[in-house]
C-alpha cells in the first residue's frame, strides 16, 4: 500500500505540472531533485550537502519548503518506516533514523516567472560568469511556476495527510545553500558549457514518446496526462506573437498525432480528414481560448480515431474488407463479393473475418451503413427513405428493421428524440 500511495502522489504532483521524485535509500538520484543544476553548474558537485540538509531538517510529518541559492523553490516529505523495518549500521543517531526513512522531492518551482533582471542577480549572488547567461536562462524557462504557492502547498497538505495518513505542518527552515563561503562548495570548479537544458530537452523527448505511444493506440486518459506533463517543457518562442506562437506549436502537435495515429494502423483518409479540419480549425482561430478548445479536442478526436478504425491487429485480407466497407458502403456488398475480391472461399473470409474482429461480414457492413445513417438523421433533413437509399439500403423496411434492432429504436423516433 505504501508504494502505491507514494505513486500516486507522484502523479497527482505531476498532474500540475510539477517534478515530485521519490528519492532512493542511498540518495543516488538526490541530484534531480534540482534538474541537475549544481551538478551541471559544478564539475565536482557531489549533493552531499543537500543530502545533510534532508537528514537535519526534514521529518515525519513536517512538509519542508526550501529556498536555494538559485530562487528556486522544492518542498520535501519524509516518511518513516513501515512497522516492523529493520535499522542497520552504526551511524549516528539521526542518522540511522533518517536514512531509513522515505524522502519526497516536489519541485523545483518559481514563484514567478524569472526575468532577466532576477537571473543577473543570482548570477551576481554566485559569482557565476557572464558567459552562463543563455544556459541559465533556457533552465530557467523550463522550471514551472504554480498561480499561487498558498494553493499549491494547501494541496500537498491535503494529499500527504490523506495518502499517508498523518497531520502535515509546513515548515521553513534557513535557506539551503550548496555553495556557501563556509563550505568547501565556495571552490568547486565552473563547467564553462554545462549545457544547463539538455536533461530538460531529453525529459521533454521521453515525455512526448510516451504520449505518441498512448495516442496510437488510442489511450486518451494516459495521452492527456502526458501531454499534460510535457507542457512544463517550455519551447522557445518562434514569433513575438503569442497567439502565433500557440498556433505553431498546435501545428506541431496535430503532425505528431497525425503520425502517431498512422502508427495505430488507422487508413490515410481518416488521418488525412481529421487533420486537414484541424489545420483549418487552427488556422482560422483568433483568441487564446479557441486554440486551447482545439488542443483539447484534438487528442480526444485522434484517440477516438484508433479506437474506431485502428486494424493493427488484423491481417491482410481483412484489413482490405473494412477498407473498402468503410468507403464503398452504399454499394451492393456481401460476403460473396469480398471473397472474389479478395481471391478466398467464402468459408475461409467468414472464419477469418469473425475470428479478427469478433463478428461477421455482414454484421460489420450494417454497423457501418447504420452509423452514417445516425449521422445523417441527426445533420439532415432528408427523408427516411432518401437516408436508407444514401447508406446502401435499396428496401426502407429493412433498413427499418436493421435500424431497430442496432439502436433499439426507428429512425423516425432517432430523428425526433435528436430534434428535442
Amino acid at each position: 500500500m505504501r508504494k502505491e500511495n507514494l505513486n500516486l502522489f507522484q502523479q497527482i504532483v505531476q498532474a500540475h505540472n510539477i517534478a515530485c521524485t521519490i528519492i532512493e535509500k542511498d540518495f543516488s538520484n538526490l541530484y534531480t531533485a534540482d534538474m541537475e543544476l549544481r551538478g551541471k553548474l559544478f564539475s565536482d558537485y557531489d549533493y552531499s550537502e543537500f543530502r545533510e540538509y534532508l537528514l537535519k531538517n526534514c521529518r515525519p510529518g513536517k512538509l519542508l519548503k526550501i529556498h536555494d541559492e538559485f530562487g528556486l523553490i522544492s518542498y520535501a516529505l519524509c516518511l518513516p518506516p513501515l512497522p516492523g523495518t529493520q535499522r542497520s549500521g552504526n551511524t549516528p543517531p539521526y542518522t540511522e533514523t533518517m536514512t531509513e526513512n522515505t524522502y519526497l522531492i516536489v519541485g523545483p518551482l518559481l514563484k514567478e516567472v524569472f526575468t532577466l533582471v532576477d537571473i543577473q542577480k543570482i548570477m551576481f549572488k554566485n559569482k557565476l560568469p557572464d558567459m552562463l547567461y543563455k544556459d541559465l536562462s533556457a533552465f530557467y524557462a523550463n522550471i514551472p511556476v504554480p498561480p499561487t504557492l498558498k494553493t499549491l502547498e494547501a494541496t500537498l497538505m491535503v494529499i500527504s495527510e490523506n495518502l499517508f495518513s498523518e497531520k502535515y505542518e509546513l515548515v521553513e527552515p534557513r535557506e539551503f545553500s550548496g555553495i556557501t563561503a563556509d563550505s568547501s562548495s565556495a571552490f568547486r570548479r565552473i563547467n564553462q558549457d554545462p549545457q544547463l537544458a539538455i536533461s530538460s530537452i531529453e525529459k521533454r523527448y521521453e515525455i512526448e514518446n510516451q504520449f505518441l505511444d498512448m495516442v496510437s493506440t488510442g489511450n486518451y486518459n494516459a495521452a492527456t496526462r502526458l501531454h499534460a506533463q510535457s507542457k512544463k517543457y517550455k519551447i522557445s518562442p518562434r514569433s513575438a506573437n503569442a497567439l502565433m506562437n500557440t498556433k505553431n506549436l498546435l501545428i506541431v502537435l496535430n503532425t505528431l498525432c497525425r503520425k502517431a495515429v498512422e502508427r495505430g494502423n488507422v487508413h490515410p483518409v481518416y488521418i488525412d480528414d481529421l487533420s486537414t479540419r484541424l489545420a483549418i480549425l487552427i488556422n482560422e482561430a483568433h483568441t487564446a481560448g479557441e486554440l486551447e478548445q482545439i488542443e483539447s479536442d484534438m487528442i480526444h478526436k485522434y484517440c477516438l480515431l484508433v479506437r474506431n478504425h485502428s486494424m493493427k491487429n488484423y491481417s491482410q485480407i481483412t484489413q482490405r474488407c473494412i477498407t473498402y466497407i468503410d468507403f464503398h458502403y452504399a454499394e451492393p456488398l456481401s460476403l460473396s463479393f469480398f471473397a472474389d475480391m479478395c481471391h478466398v472461399t467464402k468459408s475461409y473470409l467468414s472464419t477469418l473475418f469473425k475470428k479478427e474482429t469478433g463478428t461477421n461480414i455482414t454484421d460489420y457492413i450494417h454497423s457501418v451503413r447504420i452509423r452514417h445513417a445516425l449521422v445523417l438523421l441527426h445533420s439532415t433533413a432528408l427523408p427516411i427513405h432518401a437516408v436508407a437509399s444514401s447508406c446502401g439500403y435499396t428496401d426502407i423496411n429493412y433498413f427499418i428493421k436493421i435500424f431497430k434492432r442496432l439502436n433499439g429504436t426507428s429512425p423516425k423516433q432517432y430523428r425526433a428524440q435528436m430534434a428535442q
